[in-house]
């Protein structure tokens, strides 16, 4: 693994975050001081598990209000990858139907209970 993905050490683990924005940089536009984030940064940089961590502003999302914090930080790459893996690889549209077997499984909750209007998801509930 370690010629796969190399590490710096000391390794702070974590790439899944949910926080608050506490610094800006020069040229961000989208957030501000206070506003509640969460982000999947860029997998080839470690350290969400940090108190503080950087990320680019490209990297970040406003957290939903409904969500706690724990939630957001939870939800943010199984809903990437989620979303990346019916929409972007399988060209789902508008109209379509999709049936998710073992929907109770981490990366199926989240399809499952979307209401995005792009498609209907099913799901047999089984592991």
């Amino acid at each position: 693994m370690k010629d796969f993905w190399p590490h710096k050490f000391p390794l702070i683990l974590g790439w899944d975050l949910s926080g608050v924005v506490e610094e800006i940089g020069a040229g961000v536009s989208r957030f501000k001081k206070g506003d509640e984030v969460y982000s999947v940064p860029d997998v080839s940089r470690d350290g969400a598990y940090a108190e503080y961590v950087v990320v680019q502003e490209s990297e970040l999302a406003l957290k939903p209000k409904s969500l706690h914090h724990v939630h957001a930080a939870a939800d943010a790459s199984g809903g990437t990858d989620a979303w990346q893996a019916l929409f972007d690889a399988g060209q789902l549209v508008s109209g379509q139907r999709i049936l998710i077997h073992g929907g109770s499984a981490a990366l199926a909750t989240l399809p499952c209970n979307w209401r995005s209007g792009k498609a209907r998801t099913f799901s047999d509930g089984v592991d």
